[in-house]
């Protein structure tokens, strides 16, 4: 495949106060091998107070000189959450691309992992997402994400990595190609009802139930921070609340009646679990009310 017989495609990441992270991928995308006129960028601002507004758009007038075919901010004035932003971003395409770049804005891709996912999609017209190794940024060497397969039903996420292309229930959602026409037949683009975490699984699953693949391609390769933005790995309060209610609303979509009384016959053992390993009861405590009483997506506390 020729630069010239590659097709479009947009990068669209959000960002929340996290200038740094984000000026540092951009900078790295100036070293990719696949054809910059090709690429749209675009970052979906959620009202950042760092000095984002005024740094990144300067980078991005720095990437369209560069070459890329667009890059530019969109402002959503407020924390709408991740998913919301991703949409809203999305949304401002100006190019019709094939496929959609899903990025988080503290990772580094890489120079020819792009290349690397739109070849094998393109030479297979069954995958509907491929997703790349991802290693830690700060362990460079040691894998942090591979192929993705749940147990316990759909209630738990487990990582198996192979030196092969195969196929597997989900990708990690730091870095995931999409093939445009499976967010096409979907209606839309991730489902608002998850603020953060979570909808990696969601669009994995229902790519699935749409007649695609999800491939993981480990010699396509990207380093992530993981959570850099939102203290996850740190369990902070913030974290612990959308983590669980995430959980909670992926877990009802997609289990079944039996399944859903066996999880919540469990549930004291799950969360006496959970609270050992350093999560607080609080969050705990307000991400299921919220959950209960329906309050999801940019609602409820935190």
């Amino acid at each position: 495949m020729t630069d010239f017989d590659k097709p479009n495609l947009t990068l669209v990441f959000p960002n929340w106060n996290g200038k740094d992270d984000t000026l540092e991928f951009l900078d790295s995308l100036l070293k990719i091998t696949y054809p910059k006129d090709k690429i749209e960028i675009i970052v979906s601002d959620n009202g950042s107070k760092d000095g984002s507004l005024e740094a990144i758009p300067d980078k991005l007038k720095e990437l369209e000189k560069a070459g890329f075919k667009s890059a530019f901010m969109h402002e959503n004035g407020l924390n709408v959450g991740a998913i919301i932003a991703y949409n809203e971003g999305l949304a401002q395409s100006k190019i019709p691309g094939k496929y959609v770049l899903k990025t988080d804005n503290d990772i580094i891709i890489a120079p020819d992992s792009i290349d690397i996912l739109v070849e094998y999609m393109e030479n297979n017209i069954d995958s509907g997402i491929a997703g790349p190794r991802v290693y830690y940024y700060d362990k460079p060497d040691e894998v942090a994400h591979a192929a993705g397969f749940l147990e316990w039903g759909v209630s738990k996420r487990n990582d198996r990595d192979s030196e092969e292309i195969i196929e597997s229930e989900y990708l990690t959602g730091c870095c995931m190609l999409i093939r445009k026409e499976v967010i096409e037949k979907q209606g839309f683009f991730l489902d608002e009802n998850y603020f953060v975490y979570n909808d990696d699984l969601d669009l994995s699953l229902m790519c699935r139930k749409l007649g695609y693949k999800n491939v993981y391609i480990p010699y396509a390769k990207c380093w992530h921070k993981v959570s850099a933005s939102t203290g996850r790995q740190k369990k902070s309060p913030f974290a612990i609340y959308h983590d669980f209610r995430s959980r909670l609303y992926f877990v009802h979509k997609y289990s079944s009646i039996f399944f859903l009384i066996f999880y919540w016959a469990i549930m004291p053992y799950i969360l006496l679990r959970w609270l050992k390993q350093g999560w607080l009861f609080k969050p705990v405590f307000l991400a299921l009310l919220d959950f209960t009483f329906k309050r999801l997506g940019n609602k409820g506390h935190y």
